[in-house]
């Protein structure tokens, strides 16, 4: 959310008023069947873009994770025009254990930006 601070100057006194203007945007939701996965495994988790304020525009996903856990994720499909809903696959490393988180990453074309995090358990 945006904000715009108008000042108004009167009889020498100023005078700070804030305004929240909403712009267009989008949000990044997470769900998988299950947050645990035997190393070597691959994690399917659909990644949803909606729609904030008639928001048109493509929207590109990518991800950032610790590769000493996954080798590494893809999208299917990786941008389209939102709303949509797409397939993240996480490729799990194998003889790994622990707990690890993938941030997902929505970038619009005009350069909204928007992220959601996903973790998980490796076992």
């Amino acid at each position: 959310m945006a904000g715009v601070v108008l000042l108004a100057i009167g009889l020498g006194i100023g005078v700070a008023v804030f305004r929240s203007i909403r712009m267009p945007s989008f949000t990044i939701n997470l769900s998988s069947q299950g947050t645990t996965a035997a190393s070597g495994d691959n994690v399917n988790v659909t990644v949803s873009v909606e729609r904030l304020l008639d928001y048109d525009k493509v929207v590109t996903l990518s991800a950032s994770y610790d590769s000493a856990y996954v080798d590494n994720v893809d999208f299917s499909p990786d941008n389209w025009a939102v709303p949509f809903s797409a397939t993240m696959t996480i490729h799990v490393r194998a003889t790994v254990s622990g707990t690890t988180t993938i941030t997902v990453r929505g970038t619009g074309a005009d350069g909204v930006t928007s992220s959601a995090g996903f973790e998980f358990t490796i076992t």
